[in-house]
C-alpha cells in the first residue's frame, strides 16, 4: 500500500504522487460537503438578502446590466451589482427561490477553497495536508460560502489575484493586469476592502519600481484602475453619482467626525477583539490567538524580510483603519483572511518566528475543527431558510386562491426578530402576490402572522401590527412541514 501511495503519474507534464491525488479527491469531497450540506436550514436569509433577491429577479426578467448593486439598509451605500451576476444563474436556475442566491455562494466557496489550494500547492507544497484541512473547515471560509452575501466573495478575488500573478510569466505579461484587476475586484463587494488590497498591492509595485521593473508595476497598477474605473464612469455619466463620488466629496457614513485618544485606543480594541472572534469562534482559543499574533508581527518586522510583512499589511491596516468608524463588523476583517492565511504559511528560518507562526496556525485549525459540525447545522438566524420558504409560498399561494385584495404579513411571537417581516413580503410579492406594506396595517383585512408559538401568545402581542387583528377571526392554522413555524391566517372576510 504505502508503495503504491509513493509512486507518481505525470500530469501537464509534472511528476505528481498517488498520495497527493488521493488528499486532493478527499480534500474535493470535504470542500463540497462543507459548502452544500444542509444549506436549507443553515443559510441566513435576511433583509439584505431578500432585497438582493428581488432586484437580482428584476434585472434577469429585464436582461438589464447596470453597476447598481446591494444597497444597505439605511440607504447609505450602494455596492457593485457583480455580487448579483455571480449569483445569478443559480437563483436563475431555482427560479428565484430564496435558497439559490446560497447555491452560488457555496459554488464560489468551493471554487475559492481550490484556488487556496492551488496557491499552496504550487508556493508552500511543505504544509499541503494541514493547509488543506484548514481551508476546508476555517469557520470564516465556510461562513462566507453558506451566506449570500456580498461582504462574502472578497477571498474569491484575493486567492484568483495571487494566482494569476505566480503564473503571471505563463500569461505573457496579461499576468500582472489581471492580478491588479482581481485585487481591484474585492472593491466591488465592499469598500473596505480597499484598505486591504490598496496597500498590499501598493508595496509590491514599489517594489518593482524600486526594482526596475517599471512595466510589471505598470500592468499591476493598469489592472487595479481597470477594476476602479466603472465606478467613475457611472458617477460621471449619473451624477451627483452613488459610488466614488458620494465618498470622496459627500457625507462618508459610519465614520467618527473625532476622536480622542482614549478613543482610539477603545476603538482599536474593539476592532482587534472582533478580529479575533471572526477568525476563531473558541473564546479561550481566541485569547491564544490574540497573545501569539502581534508577537508574530513585531518578529517579522524586526527581521525587515519584504515578504513576511507584506502578507500582514492588509490585516494591520484594517484594523488600524477601522478606528475612525463609529462600529468594526466581521465583514470589514473579511478582506484580510486570504492575505492572513498566507502570511502564516511564509517560511521563517527563525526558531522563535516558526514557532509563533506554526502556534497561531495550529490555533486556527485546532478552533475550525471544533466549530465545523455547529457551522453546518445550526441555525444562527431565525427563521432557517427551509421554514421561510415554505411560509412565503403558503401566504402566496393563500393570497392567490382565494383573491384576497388587502392582506399583510407580521412575524410576532417567535424566534424571528423582525416583527414587520419585509423580508416575508419582499418573496410572497416575488411570488405573484398582492400585500400591503409595513405601515398599512390598520386597513388590511388579513393578517398572515408568521410564529413558533401558539395563537393565544401570537393574538396577545401588542405589537403594531397585531393592534387592528385582536377581534379578527382566526381563519386558517397552518402548520408547516417538517418545522416548528406556523402560519396563522386572521382575517374580517
Amino acid at each position: 500500500m504505502i508503495n503504491i501511495l509513493s509512486s507518481q503519474l505525470s500530469i501537464f507534464g509534472r511528476k505528481i504522487a498517488i498520495s497527493t491525488i488521493l488528499l486532493f479527491v478527499i480534500f474535493s469531497v470535504a470542500v463540497v460537503f462543507t459548502r452544500f450540506y444542509n444549506l436549507d436550514q443553515t443559510a441566513r436569509f435576511t433583509r439584505d438578502e431578500s432585497t438582493d433577491l428581488v432586484r437580482m429577479s428584476e434585472y434577469f426578467q429585464q436582461r438589464k446590466i447596470t453597476l447598481v448593486g446591494p444597497i444597505s439598509t439605511d440607504n447609505t451605500k450602494v455596492f457593485s451589482s457583480l455580487t448579483y451576476y455571480l449569483q445569478m444563474p443559480f437563483a436563475a436556475a431555482t427560479g428565484f427561490a430564496p435558497i439559490g442566491p446560497a447555491y452560488g455562494t457555496a459554488f464560489w466557496g468551493v471554487i475559492t477553497a481550490f484556488l487556496l489550494l492551488w496557491i499552496v500547492w504550487k508556493k508552500y507544497p511543505g504544509f499541503l495536508l494541514p493547509a488543506s484541512i484548514l481551508i476546508v473547515s476555517w469557520y470564516p471560509l465556510v461562513e462566507m460560502s453558506r451566506w449570500a452575501w456580498n461582504p462574502h466573495f472578497v477571498v474569491l478575488w484575493t486567492a484568483a489575484g495571487i494566482l494569476a500573478y505566480e503564473y503571471r510569466s505563463l500569461l505573457r505579461g496579461w499576468g500582472e493586469v489581471m492580478s491588479g484587476l482581481f485585487f481591484g475586484l474585492l472593491i466591488h463587494h465592499h469598500y473596505i476592502a480597499f484598505f486591504a488590497t490598496a496597500p498590499f498591492l501598493g508595496l509590491v509595485i514599489l517594489r518593482r519600481i524600486m526594482q526596475k521593473q517599471y512595466l510589471v508595476a505598470a500592468r499591476l497598477a493598469t489592472g487595479y484602475a481597470l477594476s476602479i474605473l466603472p465606478f467613475i464612469l457611472f458617477d460621471l455619466r449619473h451624477p451627483p453619482g452613488l459610488f466614488l463620488t458620494k465618498y470622496l466629496f459627500g457625507d462618508t457614513p459610519h465614520v467618527e467626525e473625532s476622536l480622542t485618544l482614549m478613543q482610539i485606543g477603545e476603538h482599536f480594541v474593539r476592532n482587534y477583539l472582533m478580529f479575533l472572534e471572526s477568525a476563531v469562534v473558541s473564546q479561550p482559543l481566541q485569547w491564544v490567538l490574540g497573545m501569539l499574533f502581534p508577537i508574530l508581527v513585531v518578529l517579522d518586522f524586526k527581521t525587515k524580510i519584504f515578504k513576511r510583512i507584506l502578507w500582514v499589511v492588509p490585516t494591520l491596516v484594517i484594523l488600524l483603519i477601522g478606528v475612525i468608524l463609529n462600529e468594526f463588523q466581521a465583514r470589514y476583517i473579511y478582506p484580510a483572511f486570504g492575505f492572513l492565511l498566507l502570511w502564516l504559511l511564509q517560511e521563517r528560518k527563525e526558531r522563535l518566528g516558526q514557532l509563533f507562526a506554526q502556534a497561531i496556525f495550529y490555533t486556527l485549525l485546532l478552533g475550525s475543527l471544533l466549530s465545523i459540525w455547529s457551522a453546518l447545522t445550526i441555525t444562527k438566524v431565525q427563521p432557517d431558510l427551509y421554514s421561510f420558504t415554505q411560509a412565503t409560498r403558503v401566504i402566496a399561494d393563500t393570497i392567490k386562491e382565494r383573491d384576497l385584495k388587502n392582506a399583510n404579513v407580521a412575524a410576532l411571537a417567535g424566534l424571528d426578530p423582525a416583527p414587520l417581516a419585509d423580508t416575508y413580503r419582499d418573496v410572497v410579492k416575488m411570488h405573484g402576490a398582492p400585500l400591503r406594506e409595513a405601515s398599512e396595517y390598520s386597513v388590511s383585512e388579513h393578517l398572515f402572522v408568521i410564529s413558533t408559538n401558539q395563537e393565544p401568545l401570537v393574538r396577545a402581542d401588542d405589537s403594531f401590527a397585531m393592534q387592528a387583528f385582536k377581534d379578527a377571526k382566526l381563519q386558517d392554522t397552518i402548520v408547516l412541514e417538517n418545522s416548528d413555524w406556523k402560519v396563522y391566517w386572521y382575517g374580517y372576510n
